[in-house]
């Protein structure tokens, strides 16, 4: 029979035994959270870095689409645009300083004009929430071209009617141009 020195040796080895598993475990644990406080460390330091020179971000609503890919115009409710991006810029040509000058309607071909007027005196009476035009545009260097526009109400303050109409155009191929670049597809697919 073992004797109690040894019995105590026994318990106290199985209440350590636990232990030692974990303290072979403890060194892995602080690599990793000195790994962690690195990486924070790190995160704090690119924030620090770009700090003076990141685009602040801007609530106010009329820079929500400055960057977006797509054309994205405002007009207050006499017509004139008070917003857009610089895709709208490209889309038809002019220049920011040429369309901050104009009238939406001096945009619109005149064949498509009545219809435009009527959709757009709709939106901004309030009448309709949202519309979508499709029709001919005019462009910087004076050929008109095809586009879609979907246009919906802008109200920064609950009112009867809106304060502005905001609008993503897209410019549509239209029949002639749909041919000619099929054509030249199967062209380039035949080679």
């Amino acid at each position: 029979m073992p004797s109690d020195l040894v019995r105590l040796t026994q318990t106290i080895a199985q209440m350590i035994a636990p232990v030692v598993g974990l303290q072979a475990i403890i060194p892995r644990i602080e690599n990793l959270a000195h790994a962690i406080e690195n990486k924070r460390d790190a995160s704090d330091g690119i924030a620090l870095l770009y700090e003076g020179q990141a685009v602040p971000y801007r609530t106010h609503w009329e820079n929500l689409f400055e960057f977006a890919p797509l054309a994205f115009g405002v007009v207050n409710s006499k017509g004139r645009l008070v917003s857009f991006n610089e895709a709208y810029c490209r889309l038809f040509g002019f220049s920011s300083k040429q369309l901050r000058t104009t009238q939406l309607a001096d945009l619109v071909h005149e064949a498509d004009l009545g219809r435009f007027t009527e959709l757009n005196r709709q939106l901004l009476s309030g009448e309709v929430e949202s519309v979508e035009f499709v029709g001919k545009r005019i462009t910087r260097k004076g050929s008109p071209i095809l586009t879609r526009s979907h246009a919906w109400t802008v109200r920064r303050r609950p009112s009867r009617k809106p304060e502005y109409a905001a609008a993503v155009v897209q410019r549509l191929a239209t029949e002639e141009e749909f041919a000619i670049g099929f054509e030249r597809c199967a062209d380039k697919l035949s080679k």
